[in-house]
């Protein structure tokens, strides 16, 4: 018999059960949900994305400065989200 994992297996069979840490479990959900969360925040940042160009496709001259800055920050938004 050996021991594998903290289970005790016969010569050549493969472990009945792994061992996983507690912490490795949280760690594990943990990354699961931030991963979840971006991806909610990446989609929120691209809607926004979206309606600020059509606001700018639609505003008047004197306001068309203030709507590409607003894009110009959403994508800057958005490249440091995708980053992470």
């Amino acid at each position: 018999m050996r021991v594998t994992g903290g289970v005790m297996a016969p010569m050549g069979a493969a472990p009945m059960a792994e061992i996983v840490s507690f912490g490795d479990i949280v760690r594990a959900r943990r990354r699961s949900l931030d991963r979840q969360r971006t991806e909610q925040c990446i989609r929120i940042v691209e809607a926004n994305i979206k309606l600020a160009l059509h606001l700018f496709s639609t505003a008047p001259e004197t306001e068309r400065p203030v709507r590409a800055r607003q894009v110009r920050q959403l994508a800057e938004l958005l490249e440091y989200i995708a980053d992470r």
